[in-house]
């Protein structure tokens, strides 16, 4: 009695656990109709797809399928608008990581080109003998002069 008993409540728990796993696999899923609806949502009245769909989910559940096979085989079948997202394959990994990387990249060489340009600059300014005052002439000299005395300060 007992063993019929653990029988039939390890059955109810794995009907349980498929359907969880329905649940959750077909909120994964986009209905291929058109209407841009989750699958286990898809309201479209008479929806040519959504009905094969979800007995196609069934079936790969009851056979034993995991939920990635499961998800690999909904795109291969439907196309990758089948899944709400898409599979984190090296291409995907990449396709997230690669623009930040080269907008980093690009800004670091922007900066190192400045600094140059900035080091250059100075550099040659410090040959031509920029920031240092070039002789006053005696005309210049003594309008200085001049302007020493009558304001009292330093020019």
């Amino acid at each position: 009695m007992s063993l019929l008993l653990a029988a039939g409540l390890a059955g109810s728990l794995g009907a349980s656990d498929i359907a969880e796993r329905y649940k959750s696999l077909n909120h994964q899923m986009m209905c291929t109709c058109g209407c841009a609806q989750i699958l286990g949502e898809c309201n479209h009245l008479g929806c040519p797809r959504s009905t094969p769909m979800l007995a196609t989910l069934q079936t790969d559940l009851t056979s034993g399928m995991d939920d990635h096979a499961i998800l690999v085989d909904f795109s291969e079948k439907y196309g990758p608008t089948a899944l709400a997202s898409p599979l984190l394959t090296r291409f995907n990994k990449s396709a997230w990581i690669m623009p930040p990387a080269v907008l980093i990249l690009a800004m670091l060489g922007a900066l190192l080109v400045l600094r140059q340009w900035r080091e250059h600059g100075r550099a040659q300014a410090t040959a031509n003998g920029a920031g240092t005052r070039p002789p006053l002439t005696p005309r210049e000299s003594e309008a200085l002069a001049r302007i020493r005395r009558e304001t009292g300060g330093e020019l």
